[in-house]
């Protein structure tokens, strides 16, 4: 079999299982994206990794487990039974409440 006709082949493989992927949700056409407040608890469980919150190099060692979010604030327990406060940035994307931090 010619170059160019295995090249189309493997093409048309990869954009049949691209397309599987972006319908295999339980709506089918839908696009498979993180909610608003998916995005806002990854978010909050990276920050103390980042400037001005990693100012003490303990944080970069530290995996983070769990997040609280109240109206004011965003609490980040880690692993170790360490926790970093932080003030939120943005509230209208993560109801209040307790959220695991994405792996």
């Amino acid at each position: 079999m010619p170059l160019h006709h295995r090249l189309l082949r493997a093409l048309g493989l990869l954009f049949a299982m691209g397309l599987g992927a972006c319908q295999s949700s339980p709506e089918p056409k839908k696009l498979l994206y993180p909610t608003p407040a998916e995005q806002g608890v990854s978010y909050y469980c990276r920050r103390p990794f980042y400037e001005p919150y990693n100012l003490n190099q303990r944080w970069t060692n530290m995996r983070p487990a769990l997040l609280v979010v109240s109206a004011v604030q965003a609490v980040v327990y880690f692993e170790n039974d360490e926790a970093q406060v932080l003030p939120l940035d943005f509230d209208d994307t993560i109801p209040s409440g307790s959220y695991r931090c994405p792996s």
